[in-house]
């Protein structure tokens, strides 16, 4: 098992898909239907998680403020946001200085793998 990486999404078929990919890259998934949910997850444990996933928009707490919540807890946490917009309109969205992966909506298995590959880098 190469980690863990807990998705954030309130789609159930997005977060769903995640999980089977990732697992078949070899990670453990675990899964938040929104940021709430993922910043009560992440605080039990925060270095359990390898990488986080989010989404730009959800109910409750969207993927800015819960990436403001988990840098709270952990700074600069490993973070790929899933969305369908422009990749440049999405990192604008969050802190300047703040990188962030995106994986831009439709995705294949090789375009998750890349970006897992920069994610959790091998030897990390």
């Amino acid at each position: 098992m190469r980690g863990v990486v807990l998705v954030t999404d309130d789609e159930e078929q997005i977060r769903r898909m995640l999980l089977r990919m990732l697992a078949r890259l070899g990670y453990e998934a675990e899964q938040a239907s929104d940021g709430v949910e993922a910043v009560a997850l992440f605080r039990r444990d925060p270095g359990r998680y390898r990488a986080v996933f989010l989404d730009i928009s959800m109910p409750r707490m969207g993927g800015p403020e819960t990436l403001a919540a988990l840098d709270a807890v952990r700074p600069g946490v490993s973070v790929a946001i899933v969305s369908g917009a422009d990749p440049d309109e999405t990192r604008a969205k969050f802190p300047p200085g703040r990188f962030v992966e995106v994986l831009p909506k439709p995705f294949t298995m090789e375009d998750l793998r890349l970006l897992m590959e920069r994610l959790v880098p091998a030897g990390t």
